[in-house]
């Protein structure tokens, strides 16, 4: 009877500590793109401020973007008075672009301006995480509760990332990124971006606001603030939206 008693508590110990065991690299970078790909529709209210050198607000700018399924995208930018200062829709068979500059159409179908390239290695790994992982080593560099920083290095060279590294920060619980960077093999910034005001918007947990920095060559840093406001997701969106009337 003793040594039943002890089996079941050895069972109960060993399931305890498989229900703990921390997620592989794999496991993490799959369920923010399982939380990424969850997301169809989306459309949002934007404000976007620059800020050049890294503290002094250079422009700010107002808009509403509207996002359905893979391909068909809508951004509007407004100025300080509220008129449309430049629109750009982009769909399966066209891109359109509209601002102070003038308007432009693309015809995605027969445009023989457009040549057809070679499919880049982002191309090639898609959404793969398996073909991600024959490309990149990551390794979990730090924990802290479910938060998990990922360092991710290129196992061959290649056109871009032979000279990067990549440090990917993810709450592995909510599915989200908290923080990402992106370095020289000198260690030298080249961008950052940082997620706040992560919360759930329609049952999914969405990052409300962001902050970009890009590093310019004469060490001066770019920082671009982007805010995200009256947040739908995966809400009704009508095809009208994306139409593009071709010349």
């Amino acid at each position: 009877m003793k040594r039943i008693a002890i089996l079941i508590v050895l069972i109960i110990i060993c399931n305890v500590g498989a229900a703990w065991a921390d997620p592989t690299v794999k496991e993490i970078l799959q369920k923010k793109m399982d939380i990424d790909n969850s997301i169809v529709n989306f459309e949002s209210k934007i404000i976007n401020e620059w800020y050049y050198p890294e503290t002094n607000l250079i422009t700010s700018t107002t808009g509403y973007n509207w996002r359905k399924g893979k391909n068909c995208y809508r951004l509007e930018a407004y100025d300080e008075i509220g008129a449309i200062e430049s629109t750009t829709i982009s769909n399966d068979t066209g891109t359109y672009l509209s601002n102070q500059s003038g308007t432009f159409i693309m015809d995605k179908r027969d445009d023989p301006s457009v040549p057809a390239e070679t499919p880049s290695e982002e191309d090639i790994i898609g959404e793969d995480i398996d073909k991600f992982l024959e490309y990149y080593d990551g390794v979990i560099k730090e924990q802290t509760g479910d938060v998990y920083t990922l360092r991710i290095t290129p196992k061959a060279k290649s056109v871009y990332y032979q000279q990067i590294w990549i440090e990917e920060v993810i709450d592995y619980v909510k599915g989200v990124e908290v923080k990402s960077l992106i370095s020289g093999v000198d260690d030298t910034l080249i961008t950052s971006t940082e997620f706040f005001d992560i919360s759930q918007v329609d049952g999914i947990w969405f990052a409300k606001s962001k902050t970009i920095k890009t590093r310019e060559e004469n060490g001066n840093i770019i920082t671009n603030i982007i805010k995200y406001e009256d947040i739908k997701i995966n809400q009704s969106i009508a095809d009208n939206l994306f139409e593009i009337e071709m010349p």
